[in-house]
């Protein structure tokens, strides 16, 4: 969690040190494999985990709030918005539209202490 949403070159080399022993772990017959390209960016985050999905106001579409360890549930959120969209409906766009409204962050220094403990809590369990 970094609310200043600048991201430092030392930033990138330690999240591609934890990359690469998570890799590594998961992966050990691959442990020697190398990453040509890291990520360390924004990411959106709502208290309530879900994220903020739907047409928010006529013709525009949104599926953002990945909240940090969910690639596979922006991809299929930026999916079911893209479906939706373009109109068509689908069991994905439904699970979607059923999630309830996401909730703002408490405000400093509550966000940035209890973003941190809660993303190293899913980290770890992950």
């Amino acid at each position: 969690y970094n609310p200043s949403i600048a991201v430092s070159d030392a930033a990138i080399q330690r999240a591609g040190r934890l990359h690469d022993g998570k890799f590594s772990k998961r992966f050990p017959a691959l442990g020697g494999v190398g990453m040509q390209y890291r990520w360390a960016g924004a990411m959106a985050l709502t208290r309530n985990h879900v994220p903020a999905f739907g047409e928010i106001e006529r013709g525009v579409f949104a599926a953002c709030g990945c909240n940090g360890l969910g690639a596979s549930n922006s991809t299929a959120s930026g999916i079911a918005a893209a479906e939706l969209a373009l109109g068509h409906d689908s069991d994905l766009g439904r699970v979607y539209a059923r999630l309830a409204a996401p909730m703002a962050l408490p405000p400093q220094p509550f966000t940035t202490i209890g973003a941190k403990i809660h993303l190293a809590y899913r980290e770890w369990s992950a």
